[in-house]
């Protein structure tokens, strides 16, 4: 799904199982002589946490329920019936309606005012209904709600959206000259996991907080609602070259679960035009990001893991032992726009985002989670962060961390892995065997550290891959990298083996100086 200033966050398979649970209004739990603070959102969580979980249900028609996407971007909000767009406030809230077979059950949406909680009010009315979905504004009910919203940065630069909070627990944030790409999401339960759903707990009720005239952040609470899980989530929404989200959340589990993935960010990897498959499509690329990167320490310890897409192969869960990790998170790193050559998506001002924790995460595992694809409508990848130590059920775990969006990179230090192409030993007559032909590795590495004298290449494969060329390092000037180039051969994977998982470093005086560039490879002369 394309986004543009028109239309909502990209639909995506991990959508169809909303989860999204009955709410009471927070009027019951406040006087209007009380301010609204964090501690009166726990206290909301945990009454929601010690009751049986159950999920709401939709009284949308079948009318309403079968739009397609096209259609439902048919119903549009009339921007002058916006919260605070009469105030000419630094931000603006916009909704969006009900709709579709993913937008079922509305959000409850209240606004905070000096302190004060009111009701956000629904009018079916503040909609425009174009050419064939007119029969909609008929059917929708009149007490219908919101699915969710979108927010209206008013900086200088004019620019019309900074972030959408829409489906389950999922929401985007735009950085200064970016495009809608890769989302976050307030939790992931027992992703990746074979023979066990996934659940998908949402954001069911939103506090908004007006915001003062000169206000840089917005403030957002929020209540998480899921079958094993509650939460309560302060949000503070930055704009910017680089935008942040700053996430204060408490967790109740309310049963156990296999996996408990927190701060999670899921992405789209289909193909690029360097490696593997290309899906007979005109474009170069097809990614909303190319790869993971993971730092353990401050300019140090950096991992880069590119994404890959092997439709053969079944994928599987990779994993990063650490502690507590300096950031971790999915980069766009190729900018150009003839990389992609999509003029509408614009894959090439797709943000990239970290995350960076702001309390003691203790220890605990980054995992990368790939889905095999062969088209770009399925949201195949996904990182988290995996606790060692699961919280008690019924006890709060406190759970705090800074998403970072931009268009530049989080690492400036440590040289890293620009370009990753990969491709076959050209054959010296037609005689050779073209299905056993070794796999050329090319690795182009940028930054600082790149024109030094005397830089070694430190490469680690497994058993089962033979290195037929050593890597040998050579400084390109036209595009002022360094190639690292080498060779190998792999022993022949079944459709449900794990990858192959090469390691390559630069190194100067023992010294490490780039980033490891982490591999997880299929032969392709494996690959049809």
């Amino acid at each position: 799904m394309k986004l543009s200033s028109y239309n909502i966050a990209k639909l995506s398979c991990l959508l169809f199982a909303l989860s999204l649970i009955s709410c009471n209004s927070l009027t019951k739990n406040k006087t209007n002589n009380q301010s609204f603070k964090y501690h009166d959102l726990l206290n909301i969580a945990k009454n929601i946490a010690k009751k049986p979980y159950t999920p709401r249900k939709t009284n949308l028609p079948e009318s309403i329920i079968n739009l397609d996407y096209s259609q439902y971007n048919m119903i549009n909000f009339k921007q002058e019936y916006g919260l605070w767009t009469q105030d000419k406030l630094p931000f603006m809230i916009n909704f969006f309606p009900l709709g579709t077979k993913l937008y079922t059950v509305p959000v409850e949406l209240n606004e905070i005012v000096d302190g004060k909680v009111q009701k956000v009010p629904y009018d079916q009315n503040h909609f425009t209904y174009y050419g064939p979905v007119v029969f909609a504004q008929k059917a929708m009910p009149k007490n219908a709600g919101y699915a969710g919203f979108k927010i209206v940065h008013n900086d200088s630069s004019g620019s019309p959206e900074f972030a959408v909070f829409l489906g389950s627990s999922y929401f985007r944030i735009l950085s200064k000259g970016s495009t809608y790409g890769l989302s976050a999401r307030g939790i992931a339960i027992n992703t990746g996991i074979k023979g066990v759903s996934e659940e998908f707990p949402a954001f069911t009720k939103y506090w908004l907080e007006k915001p003062a005239k000169d206000a840089k952040s917005l403030n957002i609470y929020a209540i998480l609602e899921g079958q094993s899980i509650t939460g309560a989530y302060h949000f503070i929404l930055t704009p910017g070259e680089k935008a942040s989200v700053k996430v204060k959340s408490t967790l109740y589990l309310r049963k156990k679960v296999q996996v408990l993935g927190l701060a999670p960010l899921t992405s789209m990897y289909w193909f690029n035009e360097y490696t593997n498959y290309h899906f007979n499509d005109y474009r170069p690329r097809v990614h909303n990001s190319d790869g993971l990167i993971i730092s353990q320490k401050e300019g140090e310890n950096i991992i880069w893991k590119p994404l890959v897409n092997y439709p053969q192969h079944i994928m599987n869960n990779n994993d990063t032992k650490t502690n507590a990790p300096y950031f971790f998170g999915l980069l766009q790193r190729t900018r150009g726009y003839n990389n992609y050559m999509d003029p509408l998506v614009k894959y090439n001002l797709n943000p990239s985002a970290w995350i960076k924790p702001d309390n003691d995460w203790k220890s605990g595992t980054v995992r990368l989670f790939q889905l095999q694809t062969t088209s770009e409508w399925l949201d195949n990848i996904n990182t988290f962060w995996i606790p060692d130590n699961y919280p008690e059920i019924g006890k709060p775990y406190n759970f705090d961390y800074t998403i970072n969006f931009s268009l530049k990179e989080p690492n400036e230090k440590l040289s890293y892995v620009k370009f990753t192409n990969i491709g076959l030993k050209e054959l010296n007559n037609i005689k050779e065997d073209s299905k056993n032909r070794d796999t050329v590795f090319v690795l182009s590495y940028s930054g600082s550290n790149i024109n030094k004298k005397g830089v070694k290449v430190k490469l680690e494969v497994p058993d089962g891959v033979q290195i037929i060329q050593k890597p040998n390092a050579e400084y390109i000037s036209d595009n002022n990298t360094l190639r690292v180039l080498f060779m190998l051969k792999g022993n022949k994977l079944s459709y449900s083996d794990n990858p192959y998982i090469l390691k390559c470093t630069l190194l100067k005086d023992s010294k490490q100086i780039s980033e490891t560039w982490y591999y997880q490879w299929y032969p392709r002369n494996q690959q049809k």
